[in-house]
């Protein structure tokens, strides 16, 4: 009996292990502009559930703009900004990609771009882009539109799935146990 008890102990403090592991996790955003060329891709943000109005810093980004690819981030100081790769979503399914900072700073295989917002008085507001800024022609280029989406999907991680599987087979055992001992008496 103790065994099991031991083992019950042991799978739900790996369970507790893997959910302090899932908070670690990534999350991440759809994400469009236009500027005469259109762009889209994905965010890699910290964080596991998307809450409005808060700031997120980039990690990660993918995509295509004019049907080339995205290769990464960019924080590389230019003569014009250094940008800071956060952004801010309003919560609505429909929200603009919002800035505050020195905006977004991303390479493409031909050049490097730098997402920002010009109307920047206060630095705890957060308003739409509306340039973006070709940093091997420092040509500037109004952004139109712009939209922001957290991917909202919940897909069991592997590590889930296991602890999933861990947990049932230790109750499987337990109940096995229970079923023996009860025969034998």
């Amino acid at each position: 009996m103790k065994l099991y008890n031991v083992a019950l102990a042991l799978g739900l403090a790996g369970l507790g292990i893997l959910q302090q592991a899932n908070s670690a996790k990534a999350l991440t955003w759809d994400w469009s502009y236009t500027s005469g060329t259109i762009a889209a891709g994905t965010f890699t943000t910290a964080g596991t559930t998307p809450q409005a109005n808060t700031p997120y810093t980039i990690t990660g980004i993918g995509g295509l703009r004019g049907g080339v690819a995205i290769t990464g981030l960019s924080n590389s100081p230019t003569i014009f900004e250094t940008p800071d790769n956060t952004f801010e979503w309003n919560g609505s399914t429909s929200s603009p990609i919002l800035l505050n900072g020195n905006g977004i700073g991303y390479n493409s295989a031909n050049s490097s771009y730098i997402l920002s917002a010009t109307a920047l008085p206060d630095p705890l507001t957060y308003f739409p882009i509306d340039q973006e800024r070709s940093i091997s022609t420092s040509s500037l280029t109004d952004v139109s539109s712009s939209t922001l989406t957290p991917e909202t999907a919940l897909v069991p991680e592997p590590d889930e799935i296991l602890g999933t599987l861990a947990f049932g087979a230790i109750g499987a055992g337990y109940l096995r146990h229970r079923q023996f001992k009860k025969a034998a008496v």
